[in-house]
């Protein structure tokens, strides 16, 4: 069976996981806020949606609850990357990995429950 995963946030390390997870033969949703940088990786990945990453409707709509693992790739957005992960906890989603910008950044992530934290930068 096909791990599905989804990637949130489309900026630079978003859009290539994404890309190379579907390469490896997973199952990738592809969501952003930003609806260009959703249609550009959209003929890339299973499925590739606008929407916030904050907003549990809209991520259950789209089917993130069922998915086997949840990226997110929201760099710069300190504050968004703690809110997404509570939501996504609250939805259900059993493996989070979090993109983290800092070492603080990493803790509170990790106390928050992430699954794991990355620095695609290092």
């Amino acid at each position: 069976m096909k791990r599905r995963i989804a990637v949130i946030g489309l900026g630079t390390f978003g859009q290539e996981l994404a890309r190379r997870l579907s390469l490896q033969g997973c199952e990738v949703l592809a969501i952003d806020r930003d609806l260009e940088l959703v249609e550009g990786i959209a003929e890339h990945v299973t499925k590739a949606a606008a929407a916030d990453a904050r907003d549990r409707d809209a991520l259950r709509e789209l089917g993130v609850d069922e998915c086997d693992c949840a990226v997110l790739a929201l760099r710069g957005h300190v504050e968004s990357s703690v809110l997404a992960l509570i939501v996504l906890q609250e939805i259900g989603v059993k493996e989070i990995v979090a993109q983290a910008v800092s070492e603080d950044h990493r803790r509170a992530l990790l106390r928050l429950g992430a699954t794991r934290v990355i620095f695609p930068d290092k």
